[in-house]
């Protein structure tokens, strides 16, 4: 009886070894036709007579992976992650994404040193290597608050002072409404406004428009896709005082995650915008980072991020801008945690007390801007008239009603050649002869009636200011 026992033992186990080869054998080609979920059974059936061996533990890791099982990966990846480079490479994707930088690095060092010279860098890890490169680029700030709020209009919980500008919803708009998640930023003269609009191919781009001198807003245009699109989408624009800097949030080659955080600067010649940069740490996350404000009046910095938040949500940092960036020394044993912003405190100054940011904060006040202005007319310095009640000078209330009419008029020829000059880039060359003659004749009329109107407002400010000066005198 036990001859027989060990009769059969002897029999099965080279049948056995030919099914795992089998299985074995047939798991590789669902592996390389990338059919992870028929593969997985197979290896783990190879698994169970070799549990330590490298390579069925990787190919395990990765096809759980691959399945959305990634924390089942994690310790099948961790034993092949000791001599098989593509297991360190899903690991530090893992730790990425986990916002623990410090093992994400460390296993994009064991990936690098045991890939093959000849073997290019896995890409299945997305933008690690970008983030771990980054690291030599933390800004150290100080966070000296946060939010958590609802992701659909979070932008109404920062609160700018008026010479920072303001942030609305798109409803402000006087187009149609793009049907996407964006914000609308106006600057304080409130004559500009920036928002995302998707474009033919429904990509986001940066979009501007002008108030015009009869208080109509211009056709919108793209603002500078070719630079500031990177590839992707763009979205939640901020422009500083200065008219000039630019922060947005881009979904594009160089993210690091979703939206990134990105500054870019008009030249002043071209009307261009330069060349983009990533603002890098703490500022961008693998997750989504967008709407960086910053308010030269109250020293106060603003951002919002849907890291680690559960759906649905955001967090919003406050934080002290630099004058000049500061750099974390990228050998530091903080930069880490400062990248990933693992403790608010932790970014503070020893001995230094931010009450007085958050009083500056809570003393904004807003004036009550819903009347609709008639027209926005210069006088002189710190004296700006919006409606025709606020002429002291009837002479100079009636010259306005004129540069109104004309100014009006001048808005129509603009319209009317915007849309010439549109069709005119599509037109058959028969026709753009036509166009061409209808567009010259309407650049002439604006020139003619721009030169009208300059002579009015030096009418106006001259017969107002003379009232003004008049009734001083009386005083």
């Amino acid at each position: 009886m036990i001859r027989l026992r060990y009769l059969l033992i002897i029999l099965i186990l080279p049948f056995s070894l030919i099914m795992t080869g089998q299985n074995l054998s047939q798991a590789k080609k669902y592996f390389q036709a990338g059919n992870y979920q028929k593969a997985l059974p197979l290896f783990r059936e190879s698994l169970k007579s070799s549990p330590k061996r490298a390579d069925l533990n990787q190919w395990v890791g990765i096809c759980l992976w691959e399945t959305g099982k990634h924390k089942e990966a994690l310790p099948h990846l961790e034993l092949a992650a000791k001599s098989l480079a593509p297991s360190n490479a899903y690991l530090a994707s893992y730790y990425y994404r986990s916002m623990d930088y410090r093992r994400a690095s460390d296993y994009w060092d064991s990936y690098e040193s045991l890939r093959d010279d000849d073997e290019e860098i896995d890409e299945r890890p997305g933008e690690v290597k970008k983030a771990m490169d980054m690291l030599g680029n933390v800004e150290r700030i100080a966070i000296i608050d946060s939010l958590v709020v609802d992701k659909a209009d979070f932008f109404k919980h920062y609160r700018l002072s008026p010479e920072a500008g303001s942030i609305s919803g798109t409803e402000i708009l006087p187009y149609a409404k793009p049907q996407v998640s964006t914000s609308v930023f106006m600057p304080e003269s409130k004559e500009r406004m920036l928002w995302a609009q998707p474009d033919s191919t429904g990509r986001l781009c940066i979009t501007e428009s002008y108030k015009l001198v009869t208080g109509k807003w211009d056709n919108y245009s793209v603002v500078s896709p070719e630079q500031l699109n990177d590839g992707g989408d763009v979205n939640f624009p901020f422009l500083m005082a200065d008219g000039t800097t630019l922060y947005y949030a881009c979904r594009g080659a160089n993210s690091i995650g979703g939206y990134d955080i990105f500054m870019s600067r008009r030249d002043g010649t071209t009307g261009e915008y330069l060349a983009p940069q990533n603002i890098g740490f703490p500022y961008n996350s693998p997750y989504d980072d967008y709407l960086l404000a910053i308010d030269e009046m109250t020293g106060v910095g603003w951002w919002a991020t849907d890291r680690l938040q559960i759906p649905g949500k955001v967090v919003i940092y406050i934080f002290v801008p630099n004058s000049v960036r500061r750099n974390c020394d990228a050998d530091s044993e903080d930069v880490y945690s400062l990248a990933a912003v693992k403790s608010i405190k932790d970014t503070w100054e020893a001995d230094t007390d931010y009450s007085a940011y958050r009083e500056r904060i809570n003393a904004i006040t807003y004036e009550d801007d819903t009347e609709e202005n008639e027209f926005v007319f210069h006088v002189r310095n710190g004296l700006t008239y919006t409606r025709f009640d606020d002429f002291r000078s009837a002479e100079a209330r009636g010259l306005m009603e004129k540069h109104v009419k004309v100014a009006s008029f001048i808005d129509d020829i603009c319209s009317q050649l915007a849309d010439l000059r549109r069709s005119y880039r599509t037109a058959s060359k028969a026709t753009k002869q036509q166009y061409a003659g209808k567009i010259e004749t309407l650049e002439r009329s604006i020139l003619k009636n721009e030169d009208e109107l300059r002579g009015i407002a030096r009418a106006i400010r001259a017969a107002e200011l003379s009232q003004i000066k008049g009734e001083e005198r009386d005083d």
